[in-house]
Parts: C-alpha cells; sequence; structure tokens
C-alpha cells in the first residue's frame, strides 16, 4: 500500500508523526510520497486504507 522513497531522509519522523495522529484519532492512513513542488517541499500525500 505504501510506496514510500525511503531513501529520503525526511520519511522516518514523518511516518512517525502519521503514525501518532493515526493513533490519538482512531484513523489508518499511510505515508505515500512528497508532494512536488510547492516553496518548501514540506507536503506529503497521504493514502486512506481504500486507496
Amino acid at each position: 500500500m505504501d510506496d514510500l522513497n525511503l531513501a529520503d531522509p525526511a520519511s522516518e519522523p514523518v511516518r512517525q508523526v502519521v503514525n501518532d495522529i493515526n493513533q490519538a484519532h482512531g484513523l489508518r492512513y499511510a505515508l505515500r510520497d512528497r508532494c512536488r513542488g510547492g516553496l518548501n517541499g514540506g507536503a506529503w500525500a497521504l493514502i486512506a486504507p481504500d486507496g
């Protein structure tokens, strides 16, 4: 379900934030990849369990 670029050094901390949010709110989102473009590259795409 998750085709995240694991070579990205920021992926693990961001994945942990998503996991923490999922646990706190009973969600099941997964980190997918960085969004392209933007001003600082800080946006990430998530994917829901149903795609």
